[in-house]
C-alpha cells in the first residue's frame, strides 16, 4: 500500500489478494510481485517519475494494453474474484 500511495497519491484498503507473478527481470534477477485488489479510500493523482499518467479502463480492454505477459495472470485472477463477489 505503500507503493500505491507513493506512485499514485492514493490511499487505499486492501481487500483480496490476486495471483502472484514470478519471473526474471530484464538483469537477470528473480522477480516476485504480490498484487492485491485495493478500494481507493481519499487521494488524488499527480504525474511524477515512476507514473505519468493513470486511467481507469474496463476490465475486457485491459490485456490489450498490458505489455507484460505475466501481468495477464494477475488480470485473470481480478476477473476471478469479481466474478465470486457479484
Amino acid at each position: 500500500m505503500r507503493e500505491v500511495r507513493e506512485e499514485t497519491g492514493f490511499r487505499c484498503i486492501a481487500e483480496q489478494e490476486l495471483p502472484e507473478v514470478r519471473y526474471i527481470d530484464h538483469r537477470g534477477r528473480d522477480r516476485w510481485i504480490r498484487y492485491w485488489m485495493m478500494q481507493a479510500v481519499r487521494g488524488e493523482f499527480q504525474p511524477n517519475s515512476e507514473v505519468d499518467q493513470i486511467r481507469w479502463t474496463p476490465i475486457e480492454l485491459v490485456g490489450d494494453l498490458l505489455t507484460q505477459e505475466h501481468e495477464l495472470d494477475v488480470v485473470s485472477g481480478l476477473r476471478l474474484v469479481r466474478a465470486d463477489i457479484a
